[in-house]
């Protein structure tokens, strides 16, 4: 092997600076890449856990309010254990049956469709619906 000449050491040195460093660089960018990628990938995870908690929640409202019997049930085995928090599950319930009455009327307003189905019911004698507020001729 035969020794590089001073000048052409130097240049060897800074070529491998050179290398090195965009080596560094592209290591650094590497490293930027994969924490965007974990940080998106724990975003995803959270929002999936989210989805997850609103679907279980949903669903238990749902036999909750399909089921009286278990409805009964928790509400007993809550005023074993405090009176109190029976009493404050059935007010809560009740805020909630009114709160969920109200934003479905307010929707069934706003379309323009009656507040109570039997409200479009047809009468024998007028032929028309009750809810016009206009009487049939008279006899």
């Amino acid at each position: 092997m035969t020794r590089p000449t001073p000048g052409e050491a130097g240049r060897l040195l800074i070529e491998l600076e050179v290398s090195g460093a965009r080596h560094e660089d592209a290591l650094r960018n590497l490293e930027v890449r994969v924490r965007r990628v974990i940080r998106l990938e724990r975003r995803a995870r959270r929002e999936r856990n989210v989805w997850r908690l609103g679907a279980l929640l949903l669903a238990g409202v749902s036999l909750l309010a399909r089921t009286p019997r278990l409805r009964q049930g928790i509400l007993d085995l809550a005023g074993r254990s405090d009176p109190d928090l029976r009493d404050r599950l059935l007010r809560a319930g009740h805020r909630m049956r009114m709160i969920i009455g109200d934003v479905w009327i307010e929707r069934l307003d706003e379309s323009g469709a009656p507040v109570h189905p039997a409200a479009w019911s047809v009468t024998a004698e007028i032929g028309r619906p009750l809810v016009t507020g206009t009487e049939g001729p008279r006899a």
